[in-house]
């Protein structure tokens, strides 16, 4: 049994890499509330591995072509012939 890959749409892809930029930009922004309230340093680790594994997540799979009617899914998608000679 083959395991089948499901392939995001590009426009996803895209919108997780926005998502991710904006978790970062949000944790870069909260280092200046660490001054009233030290908890918020789990916020901004939070939001800064989320946001960098969302970006290089979507990153890698735009890079490699690996959406839905990418590259690298035409060329996966193709089966060899079956050879039927007698």
């Amino acid at each position: 049994m083959k395991k089948e890959t499901q392939y995001y749409a590009q426009s996803t892809l895209y919108l997780r890499l926005l998502a991710g930029g904006y978790l970062a930009y949000t944790a870069w922004k909260l280092r200046e509330s660490i001054a009233e309230n030290p908890l918020f340093i789990i916020a901004i680790v939070a939001f800064a591995v989320i946001g960098a594994a969302l970006m290089a997540h979507a990153g890698w799979k735009l890079f490699k072509g690996e959406y839905a009617g990418g590259p690298a899914t035409i060329v996966s998608e193709e089966e060899p012939e079956a050879d039927t000679e007698n």
